[in-house]
């Protein structure tokens, strides 16, 4: 899944929805700042960590353009090195969502091959200023979005998203997909990294609550258990919403059934997968054998 973040100047993405974007996407998170003539990027395993400085920074730089990524494995290992943003050039980065054809060499993975081995030979100028060349990667990226910011003065603009009309905006932040939103966690199954405890937050030893289930007294956040991560929160108790699992990709409600959807890991209504968003039968990662189940509406 992963997603993808662009901040316009004077526009933040809230702590909370980055803390729910990293319990869903746990393997890994990286932000860059552009400031004036310079270029801050920084990557790290640790959730907690990454989203409090990069707070700290844009309060500081308002006005600094800004992407943040939040990664789940699905090409290459997971570790630091494949964290996004990526260094393209001097002055340069470039950050991810989707999967690229491109296969995983020596550990690296699609997006780590493309910003520092692609695009570079390619010519970055080349690629992304000309309006046919920009269109012709728009193509090789289909179903993918990249962001790209730059203080480097080869380059036109300070910000590229590629395939932009795939993700949202939403009070002048860029989402490349909905993981932001819910606490989905139907992958915990499958990807082998976790993210232990991502709320901070653990019932007291004196406590006597439901060993599933635990809410927090002082503002009625619902935590459910899960043995991959710990402590998730998935509500309120004085919301009227039921806690329900979305597609990342069309936001369908897909119902609370964990074990089906765990099972079926593409959803019924636009026929994507849940993991890599791209059309079951064409995915990385269930294969053409769930194609017969894709919805033709």
């Amino acid at each position: 899944m992963c997603l993808l973040i662009y901040a316009k100047p004077g526009a933040t993405p809230s702590k909370k929805n980055l803390r729910t974007a990293g319990a869903n996407n746990p393997d890994g998170f990286g932000f860059a700042l552009a400031i004036k003539d310079q270029l801050f990027h920084h990557r790290s395993m640790d959730l907690d960590s990454t989203i409090d400085l990069f707070h700290e920074m844009r309060a500081e730089y308002p006005k600094a353009h800004a992407i943040f990524h939040l990664r789940i494995t699905t090409h290459g290992a997971t570790s630091i090195d494949n964290c996004h943003p990526f260094v393209v050039d001097e002055g340069i980065v470039l950050a991810h969502n989707g999967m690229l054809p491109i296969k995983e060499e020596n550990g690296k993975s699609d997006t780590r091959q493309f910003a520092e081995e692609w695009l570079p030979e390619l010519g970055v100028a080349n690629v992304l200023d000309d309006p046919e060349n920009f269109a012709e990667l728009e193509k090789f990226a289909a179903g993918s979005k990249l962001a790209i910011i730059s203080v480097s003065k080869q380059l036109a603009k300070p910000v590229y998203l590629v395939n932009e009309g795939d993700g949202h905006w939403d009070h002048g932040v860029w989402y490349s997909n909905n993981s932001y939103k819910y606490q989905w966690y139907a992958q915990s199954y499958k990807y082998t990294s976790h993210v232990t405890n991502t709320t901070g937050v653990t019932p007291a030893d004196d406590f006597d609550y439901n060993p599933d289930v635990w809410v927090d007294e002082e503002d009625g956040t619902v935590f459910e258990w899960d043995e991959f991560r710990g402590w998730i929160e998935t509500g309120n108790e004085h919301d009227d919403l039921d806690r329900y699992f979305y597609c990342p990709t069309c936001d369908v409600n897909l119902g609370s059934d964990v074990n089906r959807i765990r099972e079926q890991e593409f959803c019924y209504e636009c026929g994507y997968c849940l993991f890599c968003e791209k059309q079951v039968g064409n995915c990385f990662c269930s294969g053409s054998k769930y194609s017969k189940f894709i919805s033709t509406k």
